[in-house]
């Protein structure tokens, strides 16, 4: 019973050592963070399904890059980000455009030839908007509602004012994209709203954007 229990005993404690001499291999890559300039190209929408025409938007932005550990790397970037839709029904239509303040939290996984920069990215992005002014016309085509509106007359009011839509919004993106030499990266992703964006209906933000950043620093260190 003894022997049986020292035998135990001794492959746990290997197991244990080896567990840590691995993970004290791994260690913070030593490349230095790069920083660029970033400019989006953005098909946005929100998630209702009926009368919903899509509209073109725009990012420019900085960002930053700090590789972590293996082909995992850190991309935050700052944008200002105008993005819109148009909803057109039977009543009248609204035509809503803002201008916000984005921050993305990006985590890209790289894989290719590090040594030449080049190689596919898969990114997932957590990211904050808040919205800073814009334009919303609604038109009326009942004439019931002769109080605030008249009948087939565009009425524009603040995008953010009370009674409005909100100004803050938290999502995900989803990308796929490819690193061509430290310099230049290219990414196209999908982007996923979680808040309701009006004080008047469930809407949510929805979106594709395509996008390019330069990187002015590649100079890189090793391990």
């Amino acid at each position: 019973m003894k022997k049986y229990l020292l035998i135990i005993v001794s492959v746990l404690l290997c197991y244990e050592t080896f567990a840590q001499m691995e993970v004290s291999t791994v260690k913070e890559s030593r490349d230095p963070w790069k920083f660029g300039i970033n400019v989006n190209a953005t098909y946005d929408w929100v998630n209702q399904p009926k009368y919903i025409e899509k509209q073109y938007g725009a990012k420019v932005g900085v960002a930053g890059e700090k590789h972590l550990v293996y082909n995992l790397y850190f991309k935050p970037t700052f944008n200002f980000w105008k993005k819109g839709y148009k909803s057109v029904f039977p009543q009248g239509s609204v035509d809503v455009d803002g201008y916000f303040l984005d921050f993305e939290a990006t985590l890209e996984l790289k894989f290719g030839d590090e040594r030449l920069g080049r190689g596919f990215i898969f990114s997932l992005t957590p990211f904050f908007t808040y919205g800073m002014f814009g334009n919303t016309s609604w038109t009326n085509n009942d004439a019931t509602d002769a109080e605030n509106y008249t009948a087939g007359v565009s009425k524009t009011v603040e995008t953010f004012a009370d009674g409005n839509l909100h100004k803050e919004d938290v999502g995900y993106m989803f990308g796929i994209g490819y690193d061509f030499n430290h310099h230049w990266e290219l990414d196209a992703k999908y982007i996923m709203g979680f808040v309701n964006i009006g004080r008047w209906n469930n809407y949510r933000w929805r979106g594709f954007s395509i996008g390019v950043t330069y990187f002015f620093q590649s100079d890189k260190k090793r391990y």
